[in-house]
């Protein structure tokens, strides 16, 4: 199956948006710190009941890996989720491996822990790092064909172009995306990392997190113009095939493939035009997460 649809070029804010946890701590089963001395990747799934979703009634699908992973060692087990922020009903059930993971772990450790109070303080701090202050707007920051082609998609959507004036292109183009998949049933409710919260939480589990807030919203609002400008653009060039993309994206998850979900999530982050700041939002994340999660 091909990871790439239309013009093959995958919103690289989704690595940000809607993939990105990047994982799903599941669990640790002891109080020292864990050494990977040995690591399945992925596990495989094959008590998985078929699922309703894109691609469920594929053989591939049903017979292949969970994007599950563990890793141990002589004094503890952890499990890995490769997460998925955006989602629909038809995600689920889940593999019964993840679920049994689930179980066999004493905490969960989520990229970040979206408690009613952490939720508020994420909506503050994203309109005080997204919206230009009083007297500037975005029209000052974009070139005259990005803001013509800009105000040309508002108005014909539907979209008071002054409620976005002031918004900046990062804050905008997200936003934008996560209506655009809204639209297709795709919602932040149904996310694994919500799913495995609301478990936890009602389990009394204790629950953690790898980042903050600020973490979170803090490389994407020290993006210069130029790249905010292709962010939106992207947006509009690639807003059809959204739903496509996560669709094939879907179906990566579900049989564990690593290899095409990782060329359809990160194939525009390796464009030049993000050179500078694909390391610090993909890779600049991975060598915190081992450091909090032991």
């Amino acid at each position: 199956m091909k990871a790439e649809s239309g013009s093959g070029r995958a919103h690289w804010r989704w690595v940000w948006l809607v993939w990105l946890s990047t994982w799903a701590w599941l669990g640790c089963q002891a109080s020292q710190p864990a050494t990977a001395d040995d690591l399945d990747t992925p596990l495989p799934k094959s008590e998985q009941a078929p699922a309703s979703g894109a691609g469920a009634n594929d053989p591939e699908a049903r017979a292949g890996k969970s994007f599950l992973w563990r890793a141990s060692s002589a004094t503890a087990q952890v499990f890995l989720l490769g997460s998925i922020h955006v989602a629909r009903q038809d995600l689920y059930p889940l593999a019964p491996p993840i679920e049994q993971a689930y179980r066999d772990s004493s905490r969960l450790v989520l990229e970040l822990h979206l408690t009613p109070e952490v939720e508020a303080e994420t909506v503050k701090k994203s309109l005080t790092l997204g919206l230009y202050p009083e007297g500037d707007s975005v029209d000052k920051h974009l070139s005259p064909t990005a803001w013509k082609r800009y105000s040309s998609y508002l108005e014909s959507s539907g979209k008071p172009v002054a409620a976005f004036a002031r918004m900046k292109p990062w804050l905008a183009s997200m936003g934008l995306l996560m209506d655009t998949l809204g639209q297709d049933g795709f919602v932040p409710a149904l996310g694994i990392d919500r799913y495995f919260q609301e478990k936890a939480e009602k389990d009394a589990k204790p629950i953690e997190s790898l980042e903050t807030v600020d973490e979170q919203l803090g490389t994407l609002a020290n993006l210069d113009d130029k790249i905010q400008e292709l962010m939106l653009l992207e947006f509009l060039d690639t807003k059809d095939e959204v739903a496509p993309q996560m669709e094939q994206a879907f179906f990566a998850w579900s049989a564990g493939d690593v290899d095409s979900l990782e060329k359809l999530l990160l194939s525009s982050v390796t464009e030049p035009e993000y050179e500078l700041v694909a390391p610090e939002i993909v890779r600049g994340k991975k060598p915190s997460y081992g450091s909090k999660g032991s």
